[in-house]
């Protein structure tokens, strides 16, 4: 991923010349997932609302027969 550009690795030294954990910046990643993330949240809301309407709506009165 880092070939392609999705992820950039940052090599870190301690002041004596020791090595650090790498420190990782997905700024790539995240720019190219951002479309698809923002596609499912939106279909995500399109479900929920959905799902509110049909919980929502009214329903008509029925009549019983033979009822008193």
């Amino acid at each position: 991923m880092e070939r392609w550009g999705y992820i950039r690795r940052i090599y870190r030294k301690a002041g004596v010349g020791d090595n650090l954990a790498n420190e990782y910046d997905f700024s790539g990643l995240i720019e190219k997932i951002t479309p698809y993330a923002q596609e499912k949240l939106e279909k995500r809301a399109a479900a929920q609302a959905e799902s509110t309407a049909e919980i929502t709506r009214k329903r008509p009165l029925k009549v019983i027969e033979g009822g008193k």
